[in-house]
């Protein structure tokens, strides 16, 4: 008999947009999965920021699917202090309009899925001039370490192109791991994925800008075996043959 395969499953996930004007605030939209659409999209004066989600599977693999969009206007002529939202303190550096998008998610193989990997895309393109900055990474929770980690950041990109493992230089620490490998049966991971487009230095230049990308990260597990008949199977398929080649001579021998 044929081995059965499991189809793994998004235990959680959810995606972030972030919009934040100096002169007018900053503010935040989640949304969780819910029959494998997740949406997310905030305005704040003249920024804005949307993050979608989607998941398919086929066969034995699963596939999470994203698409981000991030819009800033011309920086303002005075620059304010910039105010880092998940901290919750006034950031050394100055700032003027933030966009990011974000994403999340869990999911956890079972003891029997034996064989089965992981592969993580991503695009991040802007038209105009402000910072870039795209991250990227998956852990194993169980024995928590990094499968893949990276951050790229450029400092007024002007048409700016970033991808994993390619486009800016890492910025802070290098690139760990890889962008496809192995999974381990019974082992819980976790994925996220941030990019976002800022004005902090109008006096370098900085422009209308927008950003757009996707970003995947795909679950795939053995192909299936073939199925090999039982031995009861192949008994029956004997007789049957019998049957036939009597019924034939059966035939001519009524002819002759």
């Amino acid at each position: 008999m044929s081995q059965s395969l499991a189809v793994p499953v998004l235990t959680s996930g959810s995606v972030t947009a972030i919009a934040d004007d100096a002169s007018v605030g900053s503010d935040l939209q989640t949304s969780n999965f819910s029959g494998g659409v997740a949406s997310a999209a905030k305005d704040i004066g003249t920024v804005s920021a949307s993050t979608q989600g989607t998941t398919s599977s086929s066969g034995n693999s699963l596939t999470m699917n994203y698409a981000f969009s991030e819009h800033l206007d011309a920086p303002h002529p005075t620059l304010v202090s910039y105010y880092d939202y998940w901290s919750g303190y006034v950031s050394y550096m100055s700032g003027d309009m933030y966009a990011e998008s974000m994403v999340n998610g869990t999911f956890t193989l079972d003891a029997s899925d034996i064989g089965y990997t992981y592969s993580m895309t991503a695009a991040f393109d802007q038209t105009g001039t402000s910072q870039m900055v795209l991250s990227a990474n998956l852990y194993d929770i169980t024995e928590y370490g990094p499968l893949y980690d990276d951050y790229q950041y450029t400092n007024g990109s002007t048409n700016g192109s970033m991808g994993l493992g390619t486009g800016a230089q890492s910025f802070n620490y290098p690139t760990v791991g890889a962008t496809s490998g192995d999974l381990i049966a019974g082992h819980t991971y976790s994925y996220s994925m941030i990019s976002y487009i800022r004005h902090y230095q109008a006096a370098t230049g900085e422009t209308v800008a927008d950003g757009q990308g996707t970003f995947a990260v795909n679950i795939q597990g053995p192909a299936a075996p073939e199925a090999v008949p039982e031995p009861s199977s192949l008994a029956l398929l004997g007789l049957g043959a019998c049957g036939i080649l009597f019924a034939a001579r059966k035939r001519m021998a009524s002819r002759a």
